[in-house]
């Protein structure tokens, strides 16, 4: 079954706390059934950036490649350079019988007895 996800990809030492926002944004889409689109979380950061200019000052959010990445960069001296980026992908999911996570399980915890 194939099952639309988000990539994240947080570039710490540059972020802020929209950026954060975001990234917990779209990893809540990731665990729920209330999905939320890169559309939804530009308006969101653009929201953001007009109510708190003074915290996202020189930050820039886009969309690119045909609304599959949302990408957002600030300025840090005279350049831009990457805070965030979150990605919308297409994952296959695979069923996995029980049982056989229970075999795995009884011998990973067979092997740590021994």
């Amino acid at each position: 079954m194939k099952k639309t996800m988000l990539r994240i990809t947080l570039f710490d030492q540059h972020s802020n706390c929209l950026c954060e926002t975001l990234a917990l944004q779209a990893a809540k889409s990731n665990g729920s059934d209330n999905k939320i689109t890169l559309d939804q979380l530009k308006m969101i950061a653009d929201v953001q950036v007009l109510l708190y200019p003074h915290g996202n000052k020189d930050t820039t959010v886009e969309l690119i490649g045909d609304n599959h990445y949302l990408h957002i960069d600030r300025k840090v001296g005279d350049d831009y350079v990457t805070a965030l980026i979150i990605e919308q992908v297409e994952i296959v999911e695979l069923a996995v019988k029980e049982n056989v996570v229970q075999q795995r399980y009884h011998l990973d915890n067979e092997s740590l007895l021994n």
